[in-house]
């Protein structure tokens, strides 16, 4: 009887130890699943354009109603898969964090709206008002984190402002 117990016992806690990696882990997994499911990633130019202060205040998110003013300034935190998981889950105050104000909540990081606006254009291209699944939003989100860890605002704002090329 004590062996049974011992196996049952130690076949917990590896099931118990599985999931608990599983769930640290998970940001990263989707993150890198994401990702790999994009064909392409964005190639952001690396001149600037004269264009750049406009083209951040459009796309930085100046003209949100939760902005924090009217012209923010060009600078971009690099963020990486857990830092977003975490916040959007634990970090978000909002009430309504489980609605579509949940942006409200992850633009709280510097810069990350003119990330999704790159991602966005990359992502979607003329489609921007297409019908997108779960799968895409995270997607979306994976290739905005990509963009902040692998560009500086004003390459961002370049980017956007370029003209689209089909």
């Amino acid at each position: 009887m004590a062996k049974r117990f011992g196996r049952m016992a130690r076949a917990v806690l590896v099931a118990v130890l599985a999931l608990v990696a599983f769930v640290l882990l998970s940001p990263g997994l989707f993150y890198v699943v994401a990702l790999a499911s994009i064909p392409t990633l964005p190639s952001i130019p690396a001149k600037s354009s004269q264009f750049d202060s406009e083209s951040w205040r459009l796309h930085g998110g100046a003209g949100l109603p939760y902005a924090t003013g009217r012209n923010p300034p060009m600078v971009m935190e690099r963020l990486n898969p857990w830092q977003y998981a975490w916040h959007t889950l634990f970090g978000c105050t909002h009430p309504m964090r489980w609605s579509a104000d949940i942006h409200e909540c992850v633009y709280y990081f510097k810069g990350f709206m003119g990330a999704y606006s790159a991602a966005d254009r990359h992502f979607r291209g003329e489609r921007s008002f297409a019908e997108m699944s779960q799968f895409d939003d995270w997607k979306m989100i994976a290739l905005s984190i990509w963009t902040t860890r692998n560009g500086t605002a004003q390459e961002v704002a370049a980017y956007v402002a370029a003209p689209q090329v089909n």
